[in-house]
């Protein structure tokens, strides 16, 4: 029996095909196929233009959906997938279509949902894909219809305290740190507890990997520093900060409360990603650069660089009440992908070629920050999943005893603080906190060979010509690992089909633990021009000293990425610092700076004033102070407090805190012309420097910026074929030399930074230089603006059969070709020139006047060549002269044209009697096989009387 399948059913097969077909395709494709759509939309802070962060949602989110072509007043479910294989998380609630099946507002309806969140469950954090398909039940188990929204949302972690209703609507106050094992105490910010620990994660122990950008703001703060103020018990030395700005799809690492503060501040919208600056263990000159904790300065990134980072993700505990920061703290790997090209060598005479660079830094020595308790993360590791809170483990004796104030015990210092705070001093616990549950603060260095990292680098724009990257590795001293990085091109462009990126793979799972400090230059196998290059000199600081100022200057400079610690060129005079270094800064404080026209010249310097707490940190008479009690370390850091008040009772802003003397900062376009000249650069400046603290302008940095002068030559009409030429003539070829060094503002004509100079030589016989009083030599100098550019005429004068190949030589200050050559070559083509004719004259009478005394005969002179011959003369060069002449001759110099010949008559009129001969020469001027004349014997006898 044969049966039908109703057309609904049909139409919902079709729809489901289509709709897992538009997985894959443009949500475009499936609004004009007539197809189900979804869109999303919505963000953090709705409600705050300047703050609003578009498809960045927190736990406390709406999620607004529209869309069309659904059945009219369908019900539909929505899903979010996420990641590292994340359940399919259906937001609460249900998604309605009108009656025309659009989602869109109603009169009484919204189309939202709330982001996944409750007293037990937390969405996780990431990037996720939206979906939505029909919630009611199929019939007959026909596949319902579906849509994959375009748009692919961050989900972040609520970090700033929030109320949130459950299912009967009443409000439960949360806060996040405090969930996962951030303590507050009795002191606000200055409360110990909020450093013990100080730094939770926010999901999990599993390190997160991010790409992003060291963005600035716009506002005065600077994305790129080393901090001046740190907590002595969980430091060894200060922390190099970096203000990241994650790509998109990597927004979901920033927590709400990273929004918090001025819209300008450096940190605003930003992720901090936070290291030790590379130390030995105490934050001194003698320790800074040296050692294996924290990062070292060439790695460290300046303001626009691109990164990759992995690291552990943590929250910030210290401001619990207002909301507590996510950062990178701190990383085990950074590779830092410089925005600015560099140059590698690429031949022998010292030019230099574009080049990408990225300084890689692994290593698990991440200083105080690593010291965490690991009981902590093992307790809130849900089982692998990530976001347990420490509520649902603890019994509620050892919850109490971990949320308890302390630990320390009891102290006058205490007693003190508790009457000064006015809170009792009894309610501080000598078993609190971490190490109250059993739980003490793990090593400084943790495994890094627990995983493999991997990467993509940009590589630079290919040249013409270029069929292969090359690799330039330089290793740096920190290195200790013996895994070798693994690079692959790929991503290759759709026109030229070469790679785009180099994917760099570390294979460090289950390898040695050891540090990875590497620099991977990448440049094409054809020249490419690199930027414009400058030198900067520092010269010396003017330090602004204030009645509290210790002199122990301790400054860093960034020069367009190249990070030097300034202090440690001149130690005796940096920590002796009163007014100015003057010219004690060494040369090693230059910097060699490649820019295109696009680039900013960056100089930036930076630092702070020791002052007592830094004398707290890290290993202090044998004893390692990250890991003492924080009450402890607290107590010390009030007795360095009290000592500075009781030194300047007046002024100290910071009672024993290193004082920020601001950052001095110099950028511009990369103008190659003196100061006073338009925009130029060249020349001397001074920075003063600029701070948010009570040192506000407390140096000034003098340097210089010089040019190096990088004209490039372009040569066109190479090589130069002559063609054919004729002996005896000439032909005259074109050599055109410009100069290819970028211009800089076109319009001005004095732009000449880049003057191509050298000079012009030719050698080979038949080939000289036009006009003549060019040769042996012409001199050039041309700039670089309009297309400036100078012709080179050489000529080729053949005279030999030997001759015909030659080269033009160019010399010029191009560094990577500082001696050109032109090959020249020429075909020489000649006549071919043959006598014919028979001069035989026989018996003539002596004395008999003509013309029965004489007799005349003709000869020919043949052309049988290529080129026209020209005949110089014709004459009767021996024998019998007196008896022959040549009668009334052509005009000499004569030319016979290719295949045509010239009659000569000849006259033979004896002037005695017996057998008379005679030469007849013929001079040719231009044919190379006869060098010497042609001759042609006439004979004649006497006619007997």
């Amino acid at each position: 029996m044969r049966t039908t399948f109703p057309a609904s059913q049909w139409r919902q097969v079709l729809l489901w095909l289509v709709a897992l077909s538009c997985l894959g395709a443009g949500a475009a494709d499936a609004q004009v196929l007539g197809f189900p759509t979804l869109h999303v939309s919505g963000g953090l802070f709705p409600g705050d233009p300047s703050k609003f962060q578009p498809l960045l949602f927190g736990w406390k989110s709406y999620i607004f959906f529209s869309g069309g072509n659904w059945y009219p007043n369908d019900v539909l479910m929505v899903h979010l997938y996420g990641p590292l294989n994340t359940l399919g998380v259906a937001p609460s609630g249900l998604v309605y279509a009108d009656n025309a099946g659009n989602i869109s507002p109603g009169i009484d309806y919204y189309p939202r949902l709330r982001v996944p969140f409750s007293t037990t469950f937390a969405l996780r954090p990431g990037n996720y894909t939206v979906y939505a398909e029909e919630a009611n039940p199929s019939p007959k188990g026909i596949p319902l219809p579906r849509a994959t929204a375009p748009e692919r949302i961050n989900i972040s972690p609520e970090t700033i305290p929030f109320e949130f209703p459950d299912a009967n609507g009443i409000l439960h106050f949360f806060q996040w740190s405090r969930a996962r094992g951030g303590r507050d105490g009795l002191l606000g910010d200055q409360s110990p507890e909020r450093t013990d620990p100080q730094w939770i994660s926010v999901w999990s122990e599993a390190p997160v990997a991010v790409y992003g950008t060291i963005a600035a703001t716009g506002g005065k703060e600077q994305p790129s520093f080393i901090s001046h103020e740190d907590f002595p018990g969980n430091h060894y030395a200060h922390d190099a900060d970096l203000m990241l700005l994650p790509d998109q799809e990597y927004r979901w690492i920033l927590g709400s409360a990273n929004f918090n503060g001025d819209l300008e501040a450096a940190s605003t919208g930003r992720i901090e990603v936070e290291w030790e600056t590379q130390n030995s263990g105490r934050p001194f000159a003698d320790s800074y650069g040296t050692g294996n904790i924290g990062v070292p300065l060439w790695a460290m990134p300046t303001a626009g660089d691109r990164i990759f980072v992995v690291g552990r993700w943590a929250l910030d505990n210290g401001h619990p009440d207002s909301g507590d920061r996510t950062e990178i703290h701190p990383p085990r790997l950074i590779a830092t992908m410089r925005q600015r090209h560099t140059a590698v060598p690429f031949c022998a005479s010292g030019g230099n070629t574009r080049a990408s660079q990225v300084d890689v830094f692994v290593s698990g020595h991440g200083g105080g920050a690593n010291q965490f308790p690991d009981g902590l993360g093992a307790a809130t590791d849900n089982n692998g999943l990530g976001g347990g809170r420490l509520g649902d483990v603890l019994t509620d004796d050892l919850f109490g005893i971990y949320y308890e104030y302390g630990p320390a015990s009891p102290s006058l210092l205490i007693d003190l603080a508790a009457w000064y705070s006015g809170f009792d001093s009894s309610r501080i616990r000598e078993v609190a906190g971490p190490s109250g549950v059993g739980w003490p603060n793990g090593p400084e260095e943790r495994p890094v060979n627990d995983m493999d990292y991997d990467f993509d680098v940009p590589l630079p724009a290919p040249p013409e010509g270029a069929t292969s990257v090359q690799e330039k590795v330089i290793t740096h001293a920190e290195q200790t690992t013996a895994v070798a990085e693994v690079i692959t091109y790929i991503k290759p462009d759709a026109a030229t089909g070469l790679p785009t990126m180099a994917h760099v793979h570390l294979p460090y799972n289950g390898a040695d633990s050891g540090v990875y400090a590497r620099t991977l230059e990448f440049y094409w196998d054809t020249y490419n021009p690199p930027g414009r290059h400058f030198v900067v000199r520092m010269n010396n600081l003017t330090f602004f000293p204030t009645s509290y100022w210790s002199g122990r200057a301790y400054v860093w400079a960034d020069v367009s990425g190249q990070w030097t610690f300034l202090t440690a060129l001149n130690p005796d005079r940096f920590l002796r610092a009163q007014d100015t270094l003057g010219g004690d800064l060494p040369a090693s404080a230059r910097w060699e700076v490649f820019l295109d026209p696009s680039d900013t010249l960056r100089v930036f310097a930076q630092g702070y004033d020791q002052q007592g707490f830094d004398d707290l940190f890290g290993i202090r008479d044998g004893v390692n102070q990250t890991t003492r009690p924080a009450y402890d370390v607290a107590q010390d850091i009030v007795g360095v407090a009290i000592d500075n008040k009781l030194k300047y009772p007046h002024n100290s802003p910071e009672d024993g805190d290193s004082e920020d003397i601001g950052g001095a900062l110099f950028e511009s376009l990369p103008n190659p012309k003196p100061i006073g000249v338009g925009t130029g650069i060249v020349g001397q400046h001074f920075a003063l420097s600029q701070s948010n603290g009570a040192y506000r302008g407390a140096f000034s940095a003098d340097f210089d910026v010089s040019y190096v002068p990088n004209p490039r030559i372009e040569v066109t009409g190479a090589p130069v074929d002559f063609g054919s030429v004729c002996t005896g003539s000439s032909q005259d070829g074109v050599v055109r030399i410009a100069n290819d060094a970028p211009p800089f503002f076109s319009s001005d004509l004095y732009d000449d930074s880049d003057v191509l100079k050298g000079s012009v030589t030719v050698s080979g016989a038949g080939f000289s230089l036009i006009p003549a009083s060019l040769v042996p030599q012409t001199t050039l100098a041309i700039a670089e603006y309009n297309g400036q550019h100078e012709d080179v005429i050489v000529r080729f004068s053949p005279t030999s059969i030997t001759q015909g190949a030659g080269v033009l030589t160019i010399n010029s200050n191009d560094l990577c070709r500082p001696a050109l050559t032109v090959d020249l070559r020429g075909t020489l083509i000649y006549p071919v020139t043959t006598l014919s004719g028979s001069l035989e004259f026989g018996r003539v009478p002596v004395g008999a006047r003509p013309p029965r005394g004489s007799k005349v005969l003709d000869f020919s002179i043949n052309n049988t060549g290529e080129c026209p011959v020209i005949v110089n003369s014709v004459a009767v060069t021996g024998g019998q002269v007196s008896d022959f002449h040549i009668l009334t001759p052509p005009t000499f110099p004569a030319t016979i044209p290719p295949g045509e010949s010239l009659l000569v008559p000849v006259e033979f009129n004896p002037t005695r009697g017996g057998h008379r001969s005679a030469t007849i020469s013929v001079a040719l001027g231009n044919d190379p096989t006869h060098p010497v004349p042609l001759t042609i014997t006439a004979n004649g006898g006497p006619e007997l009387r």
